[in-house]
């Protein structure tokens, strides 16, 4: 317990070292759903409570900084909110970029969820690639019967929720992550209904569908995954909104980023991520 006291100490004491550190840079980056990072010289915005974060609820009317950006970074964040929360922010983008601007997009890639469903082979290695993503949530998921099987991890991909006596799941405190009530993982549902679901083709339908299975939990308190997009769908949203897609290809991407980006960040869980370069 002390250990991990210090580490918490630590980590804030870094994050306002370099908040302070950052008031003499003319900062050019900027992580939107950054989580806690403590990145010199980057703007950083997320419903969350952090020195260098500023809280931000994403919503339809949600306003970014005025000013410029040369690197705009949001990875593992739009699958977290609601479609027109999604629209709006890519509209902001717009605003805070210009033609040298580089805007890099990480997310889930469905794809190999949805593949992974309908597939027998490989299935240690789809546990393995995914264990870290989940392993720190499964034992709520034994408080209620919920099996921790390849069906039930890629539907929590898809749409997940926290319950009111599991807490935040992002907060330092995981005291009521184990309390017995306490549950964040995949709707609650047979696997009958689970393959019902995955027939449909259209991965926002797959989402919405069992949202509603989630919201039929009346301890509900927080979705966590939310959305999803077919590959070629989000890439259709982004050019019908005036971007330019430069690069899917997480390897040349990585060469363009990896100056400007933390190199483990733009690495982090490469296997199941799909990446969007862009620009205006």
């Amino acid at each position: 317990m002390l250990i991990r006291l210090m580490k918490i100490l630590l980590i804030y004491i870094k994050a306002y070292i370099i908040k302070f550190l950052n008031i003499f840079i003319k900062i050019k980056k900027i992580s939107i759903g950054s989580g806690r990072r403590n990145w010199i010289g980057w703007d950083m915005l997320d419903k969350d409570s952090f020195p260098l974060i500023t809280y931000t609820e994403f919503n339809n009317f949600t306003k970014l900084p005025k000013k410029k950006y040369k690197i705009i970074f949001c990875s593992h964040f739009i699958e977290h909110i609601e479609d027109g929360a999604f629209i709006n922010l890519i509209n902001e983008i717009k605003k805070i970029s210009d033609s040298e601007s580089k805007i890099l997009f990480k997310y889930p890639n469905f794809e190999f969820f949805y593949n992974a469903f309908y597939s027998n082979e490989n299935d240690q290695l789809f546990f393995k690639l995914t264990d870290g993503q989940y392993s720190p949530y499964t034992h709520t998921w034994k408080n209620f019967n919920v099996e921790d099987n390849k069906y039930n991890r890629i539907s929590a991909m898809f749409c997940d929720y926290s319950n009111k006596n599991f807490g935040n799941p992002y907060s330092f405190s995981k005291d009521l992550a184990y309390s017995e009530n306490a549950y964040h993982g995949p709707a609650q549902i047979n696997q009958s209904r689970l393959k019902e679901i995955f027939n449909e083709k259209r991965f926002k339908n797959i989402s919405m569908n069992l949202k509603a299975e989630c919201s039929k939990d009346k301890e509900l308190s927080s979705f966590n995954h939310m959305n999803s997009w077919n590959f070629e769908e989000l890439k259709l949203i982004f050019i019908n909104n005036g971007f330019k897609v430069i690069s899917t290809n997480p390897d040349e991407i990585y060469e363009e980023f990896k100056f400007n980006i933390p190199q483990n960040e733009i690495l982090f869980i490469k296997e199941w991520s799909n990446y969007i370069y862009l620009k205006i």
